[in-house]
């Protein structure tokens, strides 16, 4: 039995977005985007300037046979015990289309 399995794929503002559930002490999902623009694969995802979510993976998902280059936050933290809505599929998919979004917002930003 595997303790990350991909639950979801879906394309969301010209991007890839992927959700996986994870068993590991209870059930939580894990929300990841594309990152489409050179410029986003550059720095650390703790230098991106992303306030959607606190960012805590930047690599290829080729372990679901997703080569491309995501980030993406998990939802196993003590913050999310405490409001265990945040660890439910819904709300993951809610904060990695934002997420998403706000990545587009800030390569226009910086792309002009």
């Amino acid at each position: 039995m595997s303790l990350f399995k991909l639950i979801s794929t879906f394309k969301h503002a010209g991007r890839k977005c992927a959700i996986v559930e994870v068993d590991i002490r209870g059930k939580s999902h894990n929300g990841y985007v594309e990152l489409i623009h050179e410029s986003e694969r550059t720095p650390h995802y703790a230098d991106m300037a992303i306030e959607t979510e606190e960012l805590t993976f930047k690599e290829t998902l080729e372990a679901y046979n997703l080569p491309e280059v995501y980030v993406g936050f998990d939802t196993n933290h003590l913050h999310n015990f405490e409001h265990s809505h945040t660890r439910t599929f819904n709300w993951v998919m809610a904060r990695t289309i934002l997420l998403a979004e706000e990545l587009n917002t800030l390569a226009e930003q910086e792309n002009g």
